[in-house]
């Protein structure tokens, strides 16, 4: 049985913005994409300060330290898909959003660009 804890309401994350939340240990971020929310480690990897701190545009957010930017659908870093934040599954009950308590399995790496391709 996978194990889900309740961290927010729908009313608390309105569509375009980003909610910061702790599950036991775990800082978490929550985000709105067009009233689908999607749920990260609340850290940016390159300095770790807080993406909830961030400005979300459609599905990105922008780390306001430095500016690396991440999908928040897939964890990627968008300049280097190779780096990623950790993700979590998200379920929505009525008005209430839970997270998974484990995290989800990191994206595949992105595929090398061959000669043929270029």
């Amino acid at each position: 049985m996978d194990e889900f804890a309740k961290v927010a309401s729908l009313d608390d994350l309105r569509p375009g913005r980003i909610l910061g939340v702790k599950v036991g240990d775990e800082e978490i971020a929550l985000y709105n994409v067009d009233g689908r929310i999607y749920a990260t480690r609340d850290v940016c990897t390159h300095q770790y300060f807080p993406l909830s701190k961030g400005e979300l545009r459609g599905r990105v957010v922008t780390c306001a330290l430095h500016q690396w930017r991440y999908d928040v659908t897939t964890g990627a870093n968008v300049e280097r898909p190779e780096i990623h934040v950790r993700r979590y599954e998200v379920r929505v009950d009525g008005r209430d959003v839970f997270v998974g308590l484990v995290p989800l399995p990191p994206p595949d790496p992105p595929k090398p660009v061959s000669r043929e391709d270029a």
